[in-house]
C-alpha cells in the first residue's frame, strides 16, 4: 500500500465531465482523509482546473468501482511501491541561502583578497571615506554632504538612453 501524501500525483478516473473517459486526468492530492479517502485538485484535457472533494483511492489489491469518481496511482508510482522498478534518485535540494553561501565561499576560497578589492575599484572606482548621513543629505554635524553640492559632469553611463525612449501615455 502507497501511503498518500499531500503533493503527490494521482491519476483521476470517471469524473463527471472528463472531455476523454478513456483516458485518467492528472492531480496533486490537497488533503488526506485516510490512506483510501482524499481531496485532489487536477486539469482536465484542456489544462483547466477542477478540484474533487472525498476522492476514493484504490490501492492494490482493491476492487474498482463503476461510474465513481476514483484516484489510482501512476504505473510508475505502483512499479516502484512492488519493487519492479528502481526510484529514480535526485540530487538533495539546497536551500538558496544555501547555494548563495556555497557560492560565496567558493568565490572566496578562488580569489586573492587584493584582487578581489581591484575588482571592486575598477568597477565601483577607488573606495572614498564613509559618513553617516542625516535626514536629507545632512551629516551628523548637520553639514551638508559634501556630493550634495556637485553635480556631476556627465550623466551616468546609460542615462542618455532615458532621454531617447518614447512616451508611452498611460
Amino acid at each position: 500500500m502507497i501511503t498518500p501524501t499531500i503533493g503527490r500525483i494521482v491519476l483521476i478516473f470517471d469524473r463527471p465531465g472528463s472531455a476523454d473517459p478513456q483516458q485518467p486526468e492528472p492531480a496533486i492530492v490537497c488533503y488526506v482523509h485516510t490512506r483510501r479517502m482524499i481531496n485532489v485538485a487536477g486539469f482536465n484535457a484542456e489544462g483547466h482546473v477542477f478540484r474533487e472533494r472525498n476522492v476514493r483511492l484504490i490501492q492494490d489489491g482493491d476492487a474498482v468501482p463503476k461510474g465513481e469518481v476514483r484516484a489510482e496511482w501512476m504505473p510508475y508510482q505502483k512499479a516502484v511501491a512492488n519493487g519492479e522498478t528502481a526510484p529514480v534518485r535526485h540530487a538533495a535540494p539546497r536551500t538558496h541561502i544555501e547555494k548563495i553561501q556555497a557560492d560565496a565561499k567558493d568565490s572566496q576560497a578562488d580569489t586573492p583578497p587584493s584582487t578581489a578589492k581591484k575588482a571592486v575599484e575598477s568597477f565601483e572606482g577607488p573606495q572614498a571615506p564613509t559618513m553617516a548621513l542625516g535626514p536629507a543629505g545632512t551629516s551628523s554635524d548637520d553639514s551638508p554632504h559634501p556630493s550634495a553640492a556637485v553635480a556631476p559632469s556627465s550623466p551616468p553611463s546609460g542615462a542618455h538612453l532615458v532621454d531617447e525612449l518614447p512616451h508611452v501615455p498611460v
